[in-house]
């Protein structure tokens, strides 16, 4: 399955903040959205993202100080992106090994034209690929149940 199918399903809504804006009111932002990483948009162009784990070491390193922090003095500035063309397998794998070296579990999803047209988490992910794999086994049980003793298929 493409990537491009896994955002169709979930959805191509892309929850932005700007750099100015305070880690009190990215994670705000984020607990509203339900989600565990903002973009972070200076105009509209991409700068950045911010995630839940980078609000939680400010925290652990700045104490309550971090609330007030403005999210450009927190976010990842190097964006790890994928194609809506690319495949699940290739998404986790670059969600593993990627040139920041560090594991991450959110990929903005850039169109054919190189903007971003939505973000895709690990879990979405794990979700698709929990489909395929259930349509896969459903599919190889029905041919396993009708297979005769010669070892053909018999039609349904």
């Amino acid at each position: 399955m493409r990537i491009i199918e896994v955002l169709d399903r979930k959805g191509h809504e892309i929850v932005r903040v700007s750099p100015q804006h305070t880690l009190h009111q990215a994670a705000q932002s984020m607990s509203e959205a339900g989600t565990g990483a903002l973009l972070v948009f200076q105009g509209e162009e991409a700068v950045g993202i911010i995630t839940e784990r980078d609000v939680l070491r400010a925290l652990g390193d700045h104490g309550a100080r971090a609330a007030e922090l403005t999210v450009s003095e927190v976010m990842a500035t190097r964006l790890v992106s994928c194609s809506g063309d690319m495949e699940i397998q290739q998404a986790m794998t670059l969600m593993l090994e990627n040139p920041t070296t560090h594991r991450i579990r959110h990929l903005p999803v850039l169109d054919d034209g190189g903007k971003i047209c939505g973000m895709i988490s690990m879990s979405d992910l794990a979700d698709a690929l929990l489909e395929e794999i259930r349509y896969e086994n459903k599919m190889l049980k029905n041919f396993i149940k009708n297979w005769d003793d010669e070892g053909e298929s018999v039609p349904d």
